[in-house]
C-alpha cells in the first residue's frame, strides 16, 4: 500500500489522535505542555504526510490548503519554541475537522480508483488485489474513516459477483485471507484482534443480504 492510501491513513491516525488529546478542550490544552506536546507532534507528522501525497490528488483537492501545511511544518520543525499556543488551538479547533472531511473524501476516491476489476474474479492476481482494496477499505472503517461508509456499498457488489464466480467455499477463503492481510498491517496496538474480526465479518454478511 506504497500509495496515496499509506499516507492518508497516517494522517487520519494523527487527526484522530489530535482528537482524542484534545478532547479536554482548550484550557486543557493551554494548561498542559504534554497535551501540547502531543498535539504539536501529530500535527507536524500530519503536515509532513500531506506534502507526500501525489500532486494529481492534490490538484484535485483545492480546498485543502497545501502550501500552508507546508509552512506549518516549518515552523514546527525549525522554531518550536516561537510556536503560539492560541494559533495551535485555532488549527485543532478550525483546520482539523475541515481537513478530516477533505482526507475522507480523498480515501474514497482513492480506493474507488483502485477498485479491483470484476471482469477477472478468476485470476489469481485480481484475486490478491480484491485481498489488498478489503484491506485497506476494513482498516479506514476500523479507524473511524467515513470513506468506509462510502464506499462499502461498491465492495458488497464486488463481494456478490466474486462468489457468483468462485463459490461460497471460495469466499470464506478470502474472508480468511483479509483478515491475515488486516494482522500484518494493523498500524493501531489499541485496535483489538475481535475489532478487525468483527469488521471483517460484518462486511462479509451483508453479501448474503
Amino acid at each position: 500500500m506504497k500509495d496515496d492510501r499509506l499516507y492518508l491513513a497516517h494522517i487520519w491516525d494523527c487527526l484522530q489522535r489530535i482528537d482524542e488529546y484534545a478532547g479536554g478542550g482548550r484550557d486543557a490544552f493551554l494548561a498542559s505542555t504534554m497535551i501540547q506536546d502531543a498535539v504539536i507532534r501529530n500535527l507536524q507528522t500530519l503536515a509532513a504526510s500531506t506534502q507526500r501525497l501525489s500532486p494529481a490528488l492534490q490538484a484535485a483537492h483545492p480546498e485543502v490548503p497545501w502550501r500552508q501545511l507546508s509552512g506549518f511544518r516549518n515552523v514546527v520543525v525549525h522554531d518550536y519554541l516561537g510556536v503560539d499556543l492560541e494559533t495551535i488551538w485555532t488549527v485543532v479547533e478550525q483546520h482539523v475537522p475541515q481537513l478530516r472531511k477533505a482526507v475522507g473524501a480523498m480515501t474514497a476516491t482513492t480506493l474507488r480508483n483502485a477498485f479491483p476489476p470484476a471482469e477477472h474474479l478468476g485470476d489469481a492476481e485480481s484475486v490478491q488485489r480484491i485481498v489488498d482494496w478489503l484491506r485497506d477499505l476494513i482498516l479506514a472503517g476500523v479507524l473511524g474513516n467515513f470513506a468506509y461508509d462510502m464506499v462499502k456499498g461498491s465492495a458488497i457488489e464486488l463481494l456478490r459477483a466474486f462468489r457468483r464466480k468462485r463459490g461460497a467455499a471460495e469466499l470464506e477463503a478470502l474472508k480468511q485471507r483479509v483478515f491475515e492481510e488486516l494482522e500484518c498491517v494493523n498500524r493501531q496496538p489499541t485496535v483489538a484482534e475481535a475489532t478487525l474480526r468483527r469488521r471483517v465479518r460484518e462486511l462479509f454478511e451483508n453479501v448474503g443480504e
